[in-house]
């Protein structure tokens, strides 16, 4: 409890705490990893975690009884959001949140040659609309888990989708 008291009384004290040097220099490193954007469940669920891995390293700090956060502070709340992260996409694994979108990069991901518009249809025995489609092969498309091609064909092109 000596200890506990200890660090609650330097907590109350500390106006500020910042980076050192070389901390600042990791946070520089790991912060564009952390705050890049993840699709779906699993990015509703690990949203921010820059803010997250921030907080972790105050806490640590503090706990430290220290004025600044210093590498180690920092390396221990990258391991706990690590492992948080890990926990996530093992729970969640690659769910998009929309049902469209997982069938297809699914299929997508079975089928190493890629499908064409028809073949993704017939994944649904032609009952999805195209728009449902268009909008789940858009969002594949942004956030770069599948990619298509145009084949030239005697008629229209033909699109071939693949995943990344």
């Amino acid at each position: 409890m000596l200890r506990l008291q200890k660090v609650k009384f330097h907590a109350r004290k500390v106006n500020a705490i910042v980076f050192t040097v070389k901390a600042e220099r990791l946070w520089r490193k790991c912060y564009p990893k952390l705050s890049a954007e993840v699709p779906g469940m699993l990015g509703a669920i690990t949203a921010r975690a820059e803010a997250q891995v921030l907080r972790l390293s105050l806490i640590y700090a503090l706990l430290d009884c220290s004025d600044v956060i210093k590498t180690q502070h920092l390396r221990g709340a990258l391991a706990v959001w690590r492992y948080c992260s890990h926990s996530a996409r093992y729970i969640f694994g690659g769910s998009l949140g929309s049902r469209i979108a997982d069938r297809i990069l699914q299929a997508l991901r079975r089928k190493r040659k890629g499908m064409s518009r028809t073949e993704i249809r017939e994944l649904f025995q032609r009952n999805e609309d195209g728009n449902s489609i268009q909008r789940a092969l858009d969002f594949l498309s942004q956030y770069r888990l599948a990619t298509y091609s145009t084949k030239a064909t005697d008629g229209r092109p033909r699109e071939i989708w693949k995943a990344v």
